[in-house]
């Protein structure tokens, strides 16, 4: 079993507010916890991002909850009450020759060939 935790937030990083937490510092975890997640079925993995200005109580009780939840999404986050997940969707790749612009609340890729 293994649980890292960021604190991007709880919405890895997306939150509109202006003092939203960095989401880089935790990037990193979220996909290690996918990688190994795929390289050891047989083992819970869970990355959870949290808010930090959470209670600890109730941070406490987010990451028991989803340690308990078996079979669930590898990634989640976690603020007041709300359950994240992310996904992937299909996106069409720009043909112009210039990188699409990429925004704070964007996911894209940077650069598609």
């Amino acid at each position: 079993m293994a649980a890292p935790a960021t604190a991007a937030g709880g919405t890895f990083g997306q939150d509109a507010a202006e003092d939203a937490p960095d989401p880089l510092p935790g990037a990193g975890l979220r996909g290690f916890a996918r990688t190994a997640a795929l390289e050891y079925p047989g083992v819970l993995i869970r990355a959870v991002d949290i808010d930090p200005k959470d209670r600890p109580e109730r941070i406490a009780a987010h990451l028991l909850a989803e340690l308990c939840a078996p079979g669930e999404p590898v990634v989640v986050g976690r603020t007041n009450g709300t359950r994240t997940t992310l996904r992937t969707v299909p996106h069409r790749c720009h043909t112009t020759g210039r990188p699409p612009p990429v925004g704070r609340r964007s996911m894209r890729a940077p650069w598609c060939c």
